[in-house]
């Protein structure tokens, strides 16, 4: 659950940046994911370590990892969307939505197994 906090929170940064970027400044949607994603990751970061994961003990490895993670899952999300979009006419907004939903899941398990599996 508190996981799925934390997670809401990056989303909301993300889907907001992102809308604006994509719907509102007409910037290409991949580069508005790339922008989005990035900001929302360090969000992400330290909205999960106030609440929900302890500190590693090593700051510059847990942030190297966590990008690790977010680049893993921004080539996953903009497989998504691209598909979502070119093969299937969804709106991009929606696909970028369906897509972190589907990614969700990976960064879940990327973090529960690589970044914090010592420190729950």
């Amino acid at each position: 659950m508190r996981y799925s906090i934390a997670g809401m929170s990056g989303t909301a940064v993300e889907w907001g940046l992102f809308f604006l970027l994509n719907q509102l400044l007409k910037i290409y949607y991949p580069i508005a994911a790339i922008i989005a994603l990035l900001f929302s990751t360090l969000v992400n970061w330290c909205v999960g370590r106030m609440i929900l994961f302890k500190a590693s003990g090593n700051n510059k490895r847990e942030i190297l990892l966590v990008y690790l993670a977010c680049f893993s899952g921004l080539f996953l999300n903009l497989i998504i969307m691209w598909l979502l979009i070119n093969k299937f006419s969804i709106g991009e907004m929606l696909a970028k939505m369906m897509a972190s939903v589907i990614v969700f899941g990976w960064n879940y398990l990327f973090r529960t197994r690589i970044i914090y599996r010592h420190h729950p």
